[in-house]
């Protein structure tokens, strides 16, 4: 005789209600830990190359600043919410940033949004406590770039996309039109995550489970033509576009495979978590399927379509008595099997990551980490669906664990400060001797793409002294030709800074050396201030 399942407390109206205020407690602590890492030391960091453009292209003339080649693959949104938060011409780093920052901290709640649909409110719970402490989620929640917006427009639209496909509700669809198009505003990788949603659509539609395509394909419909300027504006600068993509090199399958680690937590979360989690799960269903053959009761094991009518029954008595079923709301779609939730989840998890990989080998090399972002949220969720499956608080176990191991992380992050371009630049006002020295920064000639206004950001932002003699050495893309070879000819030692170029048989051809740079009695052949290299190059010697 098999063992009937337990009759738990969540079976119950009084216990769903405890369950609902516990869910929205648990949310506002990780809200609370969300809110404290994304701002703590958000202007501490210098900004980078990356981030001056950000800058740069939100105080240009607007027109003007969808042209600027250096910005060419990111879309407007970033730029126009800064420029609607500060018209400041010289904003701090922390206004800079905050965008990025809000929007990190809306995909704590849409994570467990997500995951309360996907699994219900312990899995929910789970996926926004890991979201709240990856490190790479963290980092670019602090950088003026929008993925940290890609990753909560891509929650949100398939979330959305999920509810619409399963219940035709017509809030869904216009949800899903507006934050798809946003999204797409945001970042064009959204469309890596759309193309998981039209696929999963097909495949649902073919295996019979809910044919709706009409509805479904209206709203990518909608979100198509609402793309339009933008779809035109990347097919004319595409060329260009693809330009400023050409510091990525081809991926390999180990560094596509790195990609996915640094996305969830590492080669521990892979091996530690999902090997054995899918080895017993296929255990698991073994039993279950024979415990289904020997009797029609319910049991311990395979007890979970009982327990799911009792969910459905308790929130309907919730309904009827006027209250609202909070965040265990996911219970309303439930009448249609989450199972293809989960199928959703692998085409996002598959297209995001491994359309990277596709994208490289037809077009052009694009495996680069921040770009498969999207992925961050189902290489998450899956592995929290399969504990989940295997022991009723496993995804609660895992995000303790792994939410340690985040902190960890974070302490060991924010205890080494990277040195940037303002520590360069006062590092440099204390060294450089303007009788003696003269500062040098290497330009990439790239006039197509403006590269060299790009490079010059720096020096906008974190301005040099007045006094200190400066001037640019330009080095074509071939590295052999050079403009201002005044500079070589200079008989003064200087500072070179390098950002793109390699000069060095530049400098050689002209009878220019390198010196050893000394710190703190300690010598160095050349200084690193991300992603700036600071060299020594001796006096012109001109003895005969």
């Amino acid at each position: 005789m098999n063992r009937t399942a337990p009759q738990d407390e969540t079976l119950t109206l009084d216990g769903i209600r405890k369950a609902h205020w516990r869910a929205w407690a648990i949310l506002a602590a990780l809200l609370v830990l969300a809110v404290s890492v994304r701002l703590y030391g958000l202007g501490s960091r210098s900004l980078w190359a990356d981030e001056f453009c950000t800058w740069h292209v939100s105080r240009m003339p607007l027109g003007e600043s969808f042209r600027w080649g250096p910005e060419l693959t990111k879309p407007p949104l970033y730029q126009l919410t800064l420029r609607t938060i500060t018209s400041d011409p010289h904003p701090p780093e922390w206004v800079l940033r905050l965008p990025a920052a809000i929007a990190g901290i809306l995909a704590i709640p849409a994570a467990f949004w997500l995951g309360t649909l996907a699994g219900g409110a312990r899995v929910g719970c789970a996926l926004a406590g890991l979201l709240a402490m990856q490190p790479f989620h963290i980092h670019h929640s602090q950088e003026a770039r929008p993925y940290s917006m890609l990753v909560l427009g891509c929650i949100l639209s398939t979330g959305l996309w999920y509810r619409l496909v399963a219940s035709r509700r017509s809030v869904d669809w216009v949800l899903y039109v507006v934050v798809a198009t946003l999204t797409f505003y945001a970042h064009y990788l959204v469309v890596l995550t759309l193309a998981a949603h039209v696929i999963w659509l097909a495949f649902v539609s073919v295996k019979g489970d809910r044919c709706f395509p009409r509805i479904p394909s209206f709203a990518l419909l909608a979100v198509g033509v609402l793309c339009v300027p933008m779809v035109w504006h990347y097919y004319i600068y595409r060329q260009m576009t693809f330009q400023g993509l050409d510091w990525i090199r081809p991926p390999t399958w180990a560094s596509a495979f790195a990609v996915l680690g640094k996305l969830s937590f590492g080669y521990a979360w892979v091996f530690a978590v999902l090997a054995p989690a899918l080895t017993v799960w296929a255990v698991v269903g073994a039993r279950q399927t024979r415990a289904r053959q020997s009797s029609d009761e319910p049991t311990e094991e395979g007890g979970s379509a009982t327990m799911h009518a009792q969910l459905i029954a308790c929130h309907s008595a919730l309904a009827k008595a006027g209250e609202e079923p909070g965040p265990f709301a996911a219970f309303r779609v439930t009448s249609w099997d989450r199972r293809n939730l989960c199928g959703l989840l692998a085409a996002w998890l598959f297209c995001s990551w491994f359309g990277l990989l596709v994208i490289s080998w037809i077009r052009h090399p694009a495996m680069v980490d921040r770009y498969a972002i999207p992925a961050i949220i189902p290489a998450l969720l899956l592995p929290l669906l399969v504990s989940e499956r295997l022991f009723q608080k496993g995804p609660l176990v895992l995000m303790a664990a792994f939410m340690a191991y985040g902190g960890v992380q974070r302490l060991d992050q924010s205890s080494t400060v990277a040195l940037g371009f303002r520590e360069l630049v006062e590092f440099l006002g204390e060294r450089v001797d303007p009788a003696k020295d003269a500062v040098v920064l290497t330009i990439d000639d790239m006039a197509d793409l403006h590269w060299d206004d790009a490079e010059r950001l720096g020096f906008a932002y974190y301005p040099l002294p007045t006094s200190m003699p400066y001037s640019e050495l330009h080095v074509a893309p071939d590295g052999i030709t050079v403009e201002n070879p005044e500079v070589l000819k200079d008989p003064r030692a200087f500072w070179l800074m390098v950002l793109h170029t390699a000069p060095f048989p530049i400098l050689e051809r002209a009878g220019r050396k390198a010196l050893q740079i000394q710190v703190e009695n300690r010598w160095f052949s050349q200084l690193l201030f991300e992603p700036y290299r600071l060299l020594k190059i001796a006096p012109l010697d001109t003895t005969p």
